[in-house]
C-alpha cells in the first residue's frame, strides 16, 4: 500500500490544513489494526463497512473501510508529521501483509 494522490488546502477556519490521502488500496481491519496502535480510534459499524477515525499529536484522520481515500485535518505546523504517519502507517500495511503472505 502507499499513497498515490495527495492535495491539502488551507481553507480550513481553525488554522488548519484540510487534506485528502488517496492509498493505492482500500482501508480494511488491517489498516484499522495500524491506527489503533499508533493513535486514538473510533469507529462506527455502518452494515458491513467501518467508518473510523483517528486523533494523532493534533492530527485527525478518517475514512471508511472499503474506500481508498483518508480525509485530515492538520494544524499547518504538522503538516510535514502528517505526511511521515501516514507514509509509516502504508509502510506497516505493507511490510505486515508482505509478511503474512510469506507465512501462508
Amino acid at each position: 500500500m502507499h499513497i498515490i494522490n495527495q492535495s491539502c488546502s488551507d481553507r480550513c477556519i481553525d488554522d488548519a490544513m484540510a487534506c485528502e490521502y488517496e492509498l493505492s488500496d482500500p482501508a480494511d481491519h488491517h489498516l484499522l489494526e495500524i491506527l489503533q496502535e499508533l493513535g486514538e480510534v473510533t469507529t462506527r459499524n455502518l452494515g458491513t463497512l467501518i467508518l473510523f477515525s483517528c486523533e494523532k499529536d493534533g492530527m485527525k484522520f478518517k475514512g471508511m473501510t472499503g474506500d481508498a481515500l483518508i480525509l485530515g485535518s492538520v494544524p499547518k505546523s504538522s503538516l510535514a508529521s502528517a505526511d511521515i504517519f501516514l507514509k509509516e502507517i502504508t509502510s506497516l500495511y505493507t511490510h505486515r501483509r508482505s509478511y503474512q503472505t510469506e507465512r501462508v
